[in-house]
């Protein structure tokens, strides 16, 4: 037999759930174990997926964010169980958000629809 990749494991486990119409998709650290180029590859099928409405929503649960994707609306940021924030991507991404819930000091840009986070000195505790 035989054997796929893991990027095409990922494939083939979202096509199994897609193919019973869910209402709600819950990906779990889904690019964990991707190499850069298969991360990137995964993340543009799974753009497309979410832009043929496949799936009328999905929970998208990652520590990277140059994983967020522009299909991508609303975030809930965790540090340690506790909320930090939650709402819209618009009003919640953000170096401060970002460095509260790291506890370093955080800087955020985009280029070419790419979040880059970069990390600076620890905050305080």
């Amino acid at each position: 037999y035989a054997t796929l990749s893991q990027g095409e494991q990922k494939r083939v486990q979202i096509a199994r759930a897609l193919v019973h119409s869910p209402e709600l998709l819950i990906l779990d650290e889904p690019c964990e174990g991707l190499d850069p180029v298969s991360r990137r590859v995964f993340l543009e099928d799974l753009t497309s997926i979410v832009s043929e409405r496949h799936v009328q929503s999905i929970v998208y649960v990652t520590h990277h964010i140059d994983e967020i994707s522009d299909w991508m609306s609303h975030l809930l940021v965790l540090k340690s169980g506790t909320v930090v924030a939650q709402g819209t991507l618009d009003d919640h991404l953000n170096e401060n958000v970002l460095s509260e819930a790291f506890g370093v000091s955080c800087s955020l840009s985009r280029k070419d629809g790419i979040w880059d986070l970069r990390m600076h000195d620890r905050l305080n505790a």
